[in-house]
This record gives C-alpha cells, sequence and structure tokens, in this order.
C-alpha cells in the first residue's frame, strides 16, 4: 500500500529565535532555510489567535524540517517540563553518530543534558546508545546511536 501521509515539520515554539537556531545548527547540523516574521491575521485563525505577531524559522537536514516559531504578542508561555508519561508529544529523536561526544557540547549551547538516562543496549546483536537531552526551551530529544550513522 503507498504513503498517504508523511511527516512535514516539527514546530517548536521557542523564547529566542537565536539561541534555538545555534543549539540546532551547531549540535546537529540543521540549516536555516527560510525565515519571517508574521504579523497581523495572515496565518492567525490557524494559530488558533485574533492576530499574530510571530517570527518563522525554518531549519533542515536532508528532508527533516524543524519549525521554531517566537511569539513576540501574546509572549511564549513558560510551563513545567512534560513527563515522558504525559499525554501528547513527549520527544523528538535524533540519530547521532556519538551520544556522548554529542550530550557533552548540549549545556554550552544553552540546553541540558539528563545523563542518567543514557543507556547502552544489545539489539540482536547491535549496540544501540541512548540519551535524552533538554533543548534551551525545555524539549525532550532523545539522542540513538544505532544502524543509520554507525
Amino acid at each position: 500500500m503507498a504513503a498517504t501521509a508523511m511527516l512535514s515539520h516539527v514546530g517548536i515554539c521557542v523564547r529566542d529565535v537565536d539561541r534555538s537556531r545555534r543549539f540546532y545548527c551547531e549540535l546537529f547540523g540543521f540549516e536555516e532555510t527560510y525565515s519571517r516574521k508574521v504579523s497581523g491575521v495572515e496565518f492567525a485563525r490557524l494559530m488558533q489567535r485574533p492576530s499574530l505577531d510571530v517570527q518563522v524559522t525554518v531549519l533542515t537536514l536532508g528532508p527533516q524540517k524543524i519549525e521554531l516559531v517566537h511569539h513576540f504578542s501574546p509572549a511564549p508561555v513558560v510551563e513545567p517540563v512534560r513527563s515522558t508519561n504525559t499525554v501528547g508529544f513527549t520527544h523528538a529523536a535524533i540519530y547521532v553518530s556519538d551520544v556522548k561526544a554529542t550530550a557533552e557540547r548540549v549545556e554550552g549551547l544553552g540546553g541540558s543534558v539528563l545523563w542518567d538516562t543514557y543507556m547502552r543496549v544489545d539489539v540482536q546483536g547491535e549496540i544501540r546508545e541512548y540519551m535524552y537531552i533538554m533543548d534551551p526551551d525545555q524539549v525532550r530529544i532523545e539522542l540513538i546511536r544505532g544502524e543509520l550513522l554507525g
């Protein structure tokens, strides 16, 4: 059966577009491919607001896209970090060539590392590594070393 849908992008509301752009570009190799300010009623209905004043920046790595959205008005709402057993979106997962080396760079880019989540597992003869980090806005990201990147 042919695919009838494909994931377009992941959207992340951020407090500081420059900080988040730097985090994703320097840590994972994403590149900025699009950025624009959206004000007024354009896209307001889609965003469920009477009007918008936002900066939208799209980062791309191969077919993967992350949309960073900064709300100037109304200001972003900061909520406590969601648990991994909270219903809804819990994390994004990104393959990396070296989990620990990637994690060591996270704090210098404004994020945090959940070192106690590191695990190394033998999956049918293949050693896999996993660890959670948090981006500068406390979005949980799972780092995975596996078959795609060696």
